[in-house]
C-alpha cells in the first residue's frame, strides 16, 4: 500500500532514501557512507571518511509524554557536545555550520513528535550497542567499473520480513565504500545479507575506525563476516 509523506518530513527525504516502515513497531538507526560519486557521500566524505549519521527513527509513541518549551534548547546543548563523536552532522543547505538547526529539527520530527525527551533520544543516537539491531534498508548505486553495487545509505534496527534495497542492479554483489581496502573489495552476496553484513561487521570495519571509542565502550564480541 502507498504510503504518503507529511509535507513537513520532506526535507528529510531529499538527504534519506528510507521510507516509512509499514511495520507495526520498529526502530532504525540510519547513515550514509562517504562514496564520491554520490551527492551526500561525497559531502559526508568531506566530515568523515568512514559514515555520518542521519537520525534514529521509531514507530512508538509515548503519548503520556508532552513537549516541553525548553526541549529544542535540551537538544541542541546535547547535540553540540556529541554531534563530532558520532558524526551527526547537519547535510542541510540552508544551514552554513555542521550543527545544529538541522539536528533539533530531525529531533522534533523523530523524538518530540514521538514523546521522546532530548536525553532519551541522544542515548539512542550514541547506543552503537549490537543488541537489536539487524540489517533493514539499503541504499546503493550501480558501479560499471565495479560491475557492483556501491552501498551509499545503510540502516539498522529491528528485524523486517526481508532486507529493502533502492536502487542498483538486481543481479550485482554490494560493496561497502571502505577508505583502506586498496585493490582488496570485500564483496556482499544479496542473498546472504542479512547474515555477512550485520551490525557487528559494520561496527568493527566502520564505525570503529571512525570513531574508535564505538569499540571501546561498545565491543565486537562475535563477529560474522
Amino acid at each position: 500500500m502507498m504510503q504518503f509523506i507529511r509535507p513537513n518530513l520532506i526535507f528529510l527525504f531529499l538527504f534519506y532514501p528510507f521510507i516509512i516502515d509499514d511495520a507495526s513497531s520498529y526502530e532504525s538507526f540510519e547513515f550514509i557512507l562517504p562514496d564520491p560519486k554520490s551527492e551526500k557521500g561525497a559531502e559526508c566524505r568531506n566530515l568523515n571518511i568512514y559514515f555520518c549519521m542521519t537520525r534514529f527513527v521509531t514507530s512508538s509513541v509515548n503519548s503520556s509524554r508532552v513537549a516541553l518549551w525548553n526541549d529544542t534548547i535540551e537538544i541542541e546543548v546535547l547535540s553540540r557536545y556529541n554531534y563530532r563523536s558520532i558524526n551527526w552532522y547537519s547535510f542541510d543547505e540552508s544551514e552554513n555550520t555542521a550543527c545544529c538547526k538541522f539536528q533539533i529539527r530531525t529531533y522534533e520530527m523523530f523524538g518530540q513528535d514521538h514523546g521522546i525527551s532530548p536525553q532519551d533520544y541522544m542515548n539512542k543516537m550514541t547506543d552503537f550497542s549490537s543488541d537489536g539491531k539487524l540489517l533493514r534498508h539499503l541504499k546503493v548505486r550501480y558501479d560499471d567499473y565495479l560491475c557492483a553495487n556501491v552501498i551509499i545509505g545503510i540502516s539498522y534496527g529491528t528485524i523486517r520480513h526481508k532486507i529493502t534495497v533502492f536502487g542498483g542492479h538486481p543481479d550485482a554483489t554490494f560493496i561497502v565504500p571502505l577508505p583502506y581496502v586498496g585493490h582488496h573489495v570485500i564483496t556482499f552476496e544479496r542473498s546472504l545479507l542479512k547474515d555477512t553484513l550485520t551490525f557487528d561487521w559494520f561496527k568493527l570495519n566502520v564505525f570503529c575506525p571512525g570513531q574508535p571509542w564505538i569499540c571501546m565502550k561498545y565491543p565486537v564480541i562475535a563477529q560474522q563476516i
